[in-house]
């Protein structure tokens, strides 16, 4: 039988298609905890919310990427209910998960878990963090620390395997985002070089793109694919990640489809990826020749074409390395390093932001502040002026992203600092500090020097819920 701790901390992986909550035992021994011990993956609870009602039944997948407002225009039916306030309930809906990981694992080990470890995909921005964070926090957890999703893949591969010293690449493609980063493992520490992805690229885009396929066989060509279809074609490409071809029946009609088909479907999608890879490599200043292992993460790696292409693209194979469930290899780091800071750490984590912070200047241009890459936790001061003698305030805006001009990045505050009356051109002085911590999230206070305003400036979660909204649909 399972000896448990007494304080229980975990580790969270919530996915895009399934979620997972795990800890480390009195012996040492990390568990991930069993969700259905029927099912052919017990540890996985399905990231799906069912809303019955006497009339209909609405399935809502996919909730991360809803999360991180990363599904638009006509994608939206793709992935949830028309009748569903989609951007104000996506928090909600991920609570609802963080509950029943919660519950399952208070179950399991007969004591009140408070708290955790979260992961979040590395190219996050500010906001979604922020907002799996709150849904966390409604489910009643403490989130302690949030770390990204291929740090958590890689502490869990070395610190199983005790391997040290060495450069690894974490190629992470899960169910709704892709992530890739680029770390140096020495003595115990976990140092992230660089980070790149694509937040909207994962599983269920090779879904959609399976399901396209099965339509234009049956003639179904610029149909809506539902969430139904969606979760249908997922299983015919795990059926075809297993065998070279698949026989049975899509939309009452029979069909067959090869995986030689699926595969050309979905070869621009797993490029894309390798492209990123090349970033990443690019913004470490390092060659596939300098790396030691690659190692594959989510459970969309087991798609026979990322190993087919990996190997094409690094022409060698003797750094691709896979030895933990990919599905679970997250989770399984981010309950090690709960333990870590909890108890005697034995490791340390040394991660970095994945998107620039900046403000707006004149004309829609950006100014960087913090680069992407960059180690946290940081802190990062400047310093502006006013540009005549009758201006009333300063007039901030802050953004993330890594675009040349404002419009190709995202919003994260806009502010004003009055300025005192009577102060000549450029004698104003308005001082700004921009913190990240150690979770990635953002925090800035600005001092205006002459009239002594301050202002402490919250960042606030992309739908700007209450407690109140969240909890009532628990």
């Amino acid at each position: 039988m399972t000896e448990i701790k007494k304080n229980v901390v975990v580790g969270i992986d919530f996915g895009t298609t399934n979620s997972l909550i795990a800890f480390v035992n009195e012996d040492s021994k990390v568990i991930v905890v069993p969700i259905n011990e029927d099912a052919d993956y017990a540890t996985l609870l399905p990231s799906v919310v069912r809303y019955e009602s006497a009339e209909k039944i609405i399935e809502v997948i996919s909730i991360k990427r809803l999360i991180n407002n990363s599904v638009k225009g006509d994608l939206i039916d793709y992935f949830s209910a028309e009748s569903l306030d989609l951007k104000k309930d996506a928090i909600s809906m991920a609570a609802q998960i963080f509950q029943n990981l919660k519950d399952k694992a208070e179950e399991y080990t007969k004591s009140t878990i408070t708290d955790a470890v979260v992961t979040v995909p590395a190219h996050f921005n500010d906001f979604a963090r922020m907002n799996i964070k709150a849904a966390a926090e409604s489910a009643g957890f403490n989130v302690i620390r949030m770390i990204n999703e291929p740090t958590a893949a890689a502490i869990a591969h070395c610190m199983l395997d005790n391997s040290s010293d060495r450069s690894i690449v974490v190629y992470d493609l899960g169910g709704g985002t892709f992530d890739v980063s680029i770390l140096q493992v020495k003595d115990g520490i976990f140092r992230v070089i660089s980070t790149n992805g694509d937040s909207t690229l994962g599983g269920d885009d090779f879904d959609i793109a399976l399901a396209e396929l099965l339509d234009a066989k049956c003639g179904f060509d610029g149909e809506i694919i539902t969430s139904d279809a969606i979760l249908c074609a997922r299983k015919i490409k795990e059926r075809l990640s297993l065998n070279e071809n698949y026989t049975g029946f899509w939309k009452g009609n029979e069909i067959s489809c090869t995986r030689d088909e699926f595969e050309a479907a979905t070869e621009a999608l797993v490029d894309k990826t390798f492209d990123v890879m090349r970033a990443a490599l690019d913004d470490a200043e390092l060659t596939l020749n300098d790396i030691d292992e690659v190692i594959f993460v989510g459970g969309a790696t087991k798609m026979p074409i990322i190993k087919k292409k990996a190997r094409q693209y690094m022409h060698r194979t003797d750094i691709l390395g896979n030895d933990i469930l990919p599905e679970e290899a997250v989770v399984i780091g981010a309950a090690m390093h709960a333990n870590s800071i909890t108890q005697s750490a034995n490791h340390l984590l040394l991660d970095v932001i994945p998107l620039s912070i900046g403000i707006e200047v004149f004309g829609g241009a950006v100014e960087c502040i913090i680069p992407r890459n960059t180690p946290i936790p940081i802190m990062a001061r400047s310093v502006f002026t006013n540009s005549h003698e009758k201006q009333a305030s300063f007039d901030i805006h802050v953004i993330q992203g890594d675009g040349e001009r404002v419009a190709q990045c995202k919003t994260l505050a806009r502010f004003k600092v009055p300025i005192a009356d009577k102060i000549k051109r450029q004698e104003a002085k308005l001082e700004v500090l921009f913190c990240v911590d150690v979770n990635g999230i953002l925090s800035i206070t600005a001092v205006e020097k002459a009239g002594g305003t301050t202002r402490d400036i919250i960042v606030q979660p992309q739908y700007d819920l209450s407690e109140e909204d969240i909890t009532p649909s628990l």
